[in-house]
């Protein structure tokens, strides 16, 4: 506080909708932001907490997302973003375009999605090789590696957990994603860590260190597309190259 007031309501907010049974991206964001940006949340129901195609085609199937976008631009951020990776490629590839016409129509602020600012930051990293670590069953990663194919993306290699309970997914330790991680890198232009139920960011300063490349996640990424749009630059230390604003330079 100020003798004028809260100093937070001049911060630059940016809207992110979770999932209900979710807690990484929400936990994660407020370190991972620059000074000046706060994170706006709120969420949409995962039908019976359920990783399945089934289970998040039902959840973006209801209002609720539009819903959730219009309560984000109420609150006065600047840029709303679906922070789901498969649940914003379920339908296959531009299905993340379809959800951003929806959000955008409903909120008129702008809006992205996961898997849409994956797509934007392999272009900033000038990839074509990726990597991928899930805590997906087959199903899901196999979405998903189609999703990357189509957009003309080499997947090299994809490991997932077969975990199918999205509060599971949370509980994963740092160390069982870190093994993860490594057992997919292989020699891939850059390592991706799919999901945003699962903590990553303190992880990815290292990671780049032991393999000398970019490494990204699903949090790094929703939250690196989220500033870019608000047209903040991403200043973090500590959880990757893409959040501290050096990524072009890592990728080279």
């Amino acid at each position: 506080m100020t003798p004028d007031g809260p100093t937070w309501s001049d911060e630059a907010l940016i809207g992110l909708i979770e999932l209900s049974t979710s807690l990484a991206i929400s936990a994660e964001a407020p370190a991972a932001l620059p000074p000046g940006v706060r994170a706006l949340v709120t969420r949409v129901r995962l039908p019976r907490g359920e990783v399945s195609a089934a289970a998040l085609d039902e959840m973006v199937s209801s209002d609720r997302l539009e819903e959730a976008s219009r309560e984000l631009a109420d609150g006065g951020a600047r840029v709303v973003s679906f922070a789901c990776t498969t649940g914003s490629l379920v339908r296959g590839p531009g299905f993340d375009r379809e959800l951003i016409a929806r959000m955008e129509g409903a909120s008129g602020i702008t809006a992205s999605t996961t898997s849409t600012a994956l797509l934007g930051a392999l272009e900033l990293l000038g990839a074509r090789r990726v990597a991928v670590a899930t805590p997906y069953v087959d199903e899901l990663n196999e979405l998903e590696r189609r999703f990357l194919e189509a957009a003309g993306f080499e997947v090299t290699a994809l490991h997932g957990l077969g975990i199918d309970s999205d509060p599971e997914i949370s509980k994963v330790p740092y160390s069982r994603t870190r093994e993860l991680a490594l057992e997919a890198a292989g020699d891939a232009d850059v390592l991706f860590i799919s999901c945003t139920g699962l903590p990553t960011l303190a992880l990815l300063d290292e990671l780049e260190a032991e393999l000398d490349r970019p490494v990204i996640s699903s949090n790094a990424v929703t939250l690196w597309h989220a500033l870019t749009l608000a047209g903040v630059e991403p200043a973090a230390p500590g959880a990757g190259s893409l959040l501290a604003g050096r990524a072009t330079a890592a990728a080279a």
